[in-house]
């Protein structure tokens, strides 16, 4: 909707940022609850790097805030982090980190 704002009044689209609520189950054990639909963003690294993807291509975001949610203490927030470099933030910016050629 912004780009079209944009295009109706002759503007350059500014770049936008979209925050967005991560909680890997993987790591926190957390999921919701029997027949209950999966928020965006919770569950395995490769449904919250769909997820992220999907929102970059179809909004054309340059750029996401992460917000790490469900972690229990601060072991369950870095290993969330960690993962979220290593399994999610490689698909969705298009690199590989650390890996060998």
């Amino acid at each position: 909707m912004l780009h079209q704002a944009c295009d109706q009044i002759g503007r350059v689209p500014i770049p936008t940022r979209m925050s967005f609520r991560v909680e890997l189950s993987t790591i926190t054990g957390n999921a919701p609850s029997a027949g209950g639909k999966r928020p965006i963003g919770h569950g395995s690294p490769a449904e919250v790097a769909g997820e992220l993807s999907s929102y970059r291509e179809t909004a054309g975001l340059d750029a996401f805030q992460i917000n790490f949610h469900g972690n229990r203490n601060l072991d369950q927030l870095l290993q969330s982090m960690e993962c979220f470099m290593q399994d999610v933030a490689p698909i969705v910016s298009g690199e590989r980190i650390g890996s060998e050629d």
